[in-house]
């Protein structure tokens, strides 16, 4: 984790979803990276999208709870993908030091776990943000992160990895790494 916050990388961390809490505290803490949500940042930028076409809230809840395949399925992921997600990207990008991305549930919904590969290619580099780490709860029987059942986008081993809970409640203990 040490060499990936200061390569500015792009890492996945699993971790038990009993944990969850605990290592996004942690991690915040320890490695002086800042937490963010991604299903309340991808939301906002949704409500201003929304509001900007002229679109009235309660009629995209609705086309949210519409069956997939819809016109208003459609309607609805073309608010996400093209108006909202680059939104959420230009914020990350100007983060002031490397992020981690929690509940990316929304991401796996909305079919637009590609935005995630965007992240990845970007991290670290001139227009990204500089590192990006994502907290997804595994109960370690996948061989590799995944979100609602859908793959998190990583190449190599070398992008992510799992979190043990002694390593959390040790660290529980323990004042921030240098």
């Amino acid at each position: 984790m040490r060499r990936a916050l200061k390569s500015r990388a792009f890492l996945a961390l699993t971790v038990s979803p009993r944990r969850l809490a605990d290592a996004e505290r942690v991690l915040a803490s320890a490695f002086a990276i800042d937490a963010r949500n991604a299903d309340e940042l991808l939301i906002r930028h949704m409500q201003a999208a929304a509001r900007e076409a002229g679109a009235d809230w309660r009629t995209v809840l609705r086309a949210d709870r519409e069956p997939r395949g819809g016109a208003d399925w459609a309607t609805l992921l073309r608010l996400v993908g093209h108006r909202a997600l680059p939104r959420v990207g230009a914020e990350l990008a100007d983060a002031p030091r490397a992020v981690l991305l929690t509940n990316l549930g929304l991401l796996a919904r909305y079919d637009q776990m590609t935005f995630l590969d965007g992240l990845r290619d970007a991290a670290g580099g001139p227009d990204g943000p500089p590192g990006v780490w994502l907290l997804v709860p595994s109960d370690a029987q996948e061989s590799r992160p995944m979100v609602d059942g859908k793959p998190v986008p990583v190449f190599t081993a070398a992008q992510w990895a799992r979190i043990p809970s002694a390593w959390l409640l040790a660290r529980q203990a323990v004042p921030p790494l240098p």
